[in-house]
């Protein structure tokens, strides 16, 4: 971030200049408005900070001027030493962003400005992504619209001035902005339309009625904001990034929860299922297969002398050893078959929709894919051994118990084997 800051005390500039060098920002100072000027002619300033006391102009006329200058998009927070209820207001409807006394001026003050300037920053650049629908009737609103947007470098917008072409163009917005009174339809109904369509739309309401009835039944059935004409192109395109923000931080919940509910079911070592997810697997296969007579079988897999591996080459090896078998095994089942982590070195494995002939086919083939797991260790190999139970009628927990028992047989039997 580029922050000039304009003030006649260089006492004050060493001190700015210290907090905004201290969030690695470049500072520049001015001591008068024409120095100013000179500045920004040369750089592209991102926060502009003025005191009011300057030897060539007032700051007040100075934020007055700024206003109607190329610069007139830069944010400005004052920071004086001079402080009224009158002259705070008047500067607050100059459009400053901030004012601050000198003596209250912090680094966490500053760093709130870079902050918020960083997150306007995200919020346009995610808008230039977004797909943008406008519908209105008006050719005059539809052209200030286009201006504010192709002002903002917003061009990813299509217009539509009625709901037919919109409708059939079939396309997915991700913001729509909708006229209240439109030909054929109303803005309501389209609203209750889009939200069917797709929950997850911006949608934001436009008319020249300010009724609160009106305005309050529209966001009843959906829409996320009502703006009244005539708008000016600030608080359009401000009002726009707040529901940005929001959909943003709402997308990032979703992605969080999201991570949680996969951890809360996941192995950590191996990323399988864990015990109790897998076991609730299986009572809902089991269920299934109970309503509609369903094939479902299962394989309880344990791997064979892992103790000796563990002894042998550590428990980190131990560990590789068992997120590579969990790796395998899911390679070599389908995607809708079922592996977790039912014990320390023993992985079931759901096979719904699976007679007992198929569940041997998958059993050899899983059984000959750990066998042929290559290590870094050359002399490690492992093998497994596994009991296979099929569906008939009982709960899951009988079903682990048959294949419980075929897995005891299958190690007595000599290792390496599956049985049935």
């Amino acid at each position: 971030m580029n922050i000039l800051h304009i003030d006649n005390s260089r006492m004050i500039h060493a001190a700015s200049k210290e907090l905004v060098e201290s969030l690695n920002h470049l500072y520049f100072g001015a001591q008068n408005v024409s120095e100013a000027y000179e500045i920004l002619s040369e750089h592209k300033i991102n926060i502009i900070i003025t005191g009011l006391e300057m030897s060539d102009c007032d700051g007040e006329e100075f934020i007055r001027n700024l206003n109607n200058s190329p610069y007139k998009n830069i944010p400005v927070a004052v920071l004086t030493s001079t402080d009224s209820f009158e002259l705070r207001q008047k500067l607050f409807e100059l459009g400053v962003v901030d004012y601050q006394l000198k003596q209250n001026f912090t680094l966490k003050r500053l760093k709130s400005y870079v902050e918020a300037l960083a997150i306007s920053d995200e919020l346009i650049m995610t808008l230039r992504r977004f797909k943008v629908a406008v519908i209105d009737d008006s050719v005059l609103t539809i052209n200030v619209i286009k201006n504010i947007f192709n002002l903002n470098q917003v061009f990813n917008v299509d217009y539509f001035f009625d709901v037919k072409t919109l409708v059939e163009s079939e396309m997915n917005y991700d913001l729509y902005i909708v006229d209240l009174v439109l030909p054929e339809t109303s803005g309501e109904e389209l609203v209750l339309k889009l939200k069917e369509e797709n929950q997850e739309s911006i949608i934001i309401m436009i008319s020249s009625t300010s009724n609160y009835k009106t305005i309050s039944h529209v966001l009843n059935l959906g829409a996320n904001d009502f703006i009244v004409k005539p708008f000016d192109a600030n608080t359009f395109i401000i009002r726009i990034k707040s529901h940005i923000r929001n959909h943003l931080l709402m997308k990032a919940l979703e992605e969080k929860n999201r991570e949680l509910l996969e951890l809360s079911v996941t192995d950590g070592l191996t990323k399988v299922y864990n015990h109790r997810h897998i076991v609730q697997v299986l009572k809902d296969e089991v269920n299934r297969s109970e309503r509609y007579n369903h094939s479902l079988s299962i394989i309880l897999l344990d791997l064979d002398n892992f103790k000796s591996v563990n002894d042998t080459y550590g428990h980190q090896v131990g560990d590789q050893v068992l997120i590579e078998v969990g790796k395998t095994i899911k390679n070599n089942i389908r995607e809708g078959d079922v592996i977790g982590r039912y014990g320390g070195e023993e992985f079931l494995v759901i096979l719904p929709e699976t007679t007992l002939e198929g569940a041997i086919a998958v059993g050899e083939k899983l059984r000959k894919a750990i066998a042929s797991i290559v290590y870094e260790e050359k002399k490690l190999n492992t093998t497994v051994s596994g009991g296979i139970a099929i569906f008939n009628h009982f709960d899951f927990s009988r079903m682990i118990r048959i294949a419980d028992i075929n897995l005891y047989q299958a190690k007595k039997d000599g290792k390496n084997r599956i049985v049935c």
